[in-house]
């Protein structure tokens, strides 16, 4: 009964080493230990500053890039007392649907707090915490046109 291997329970067959294993080749036949250890020390070397380049460059990359999306960014804050409107779905007050509308209100800034966000009061005195992206600066529609 011949001898079963792991390879051919799982595969049927018995495997089949590649020709360099079988035929030496130069570079089989003059293979040196440790001088291929040290090769593979020096590789890895060179593969980890590689990697340190890579990180000092994409480093770089993103500060360049915030760089760039700060200069165009326009800060917005809103004052105690300032009529503004809330983003529709940050409350989901109104039913959602394509002809509902985007915002609501107005509200007015009752509290500005340090992190960016802001406590809203509505017209009937309620009070709703929301972030600075979340509302809009209101315009009052003039009544009469000259």
């Amino acid at each position: 009964m011949a001898k079963k291997t792991p390879y051919s329970l799982v595969y049927g067959s018995e495997e089949v080493p590649p020709l360099e294993f079988i035929i030496l080749t130069n570079q089989t036949a003059n293979l040196d230990m440790d001088s291929n250890d040290d090769n593979i020390r020096t590789n890895v070397d060179v593969s980890m500053e590689r990697r340190e380049v890579a990180a000092i460059q994409q480093e770089h990359y993103k500060k360049k890039m915030e760089s760039y999306y700060n200069q165009r960014v326009k800060g917005r804050c809103f004052k105690v007392g300032q009529q503004v409107l809330q983003n529709n779905e940050s409350s989901r007050q109104e039913p959602n649907g394509k002809l509902r509308p985007t915002y609501e209100g107005p509200y007015i800034i009752n509290e500005a707090n340090r992190d960016g966000s802001y406590i809203l009061q509505t017209m009937k005195g309620e009070m709703n915490l929301v972030g600075k992206s979340q509302i809009h600066l209101f315009f009052k529609a003039c009544s009469s046109i000259h």
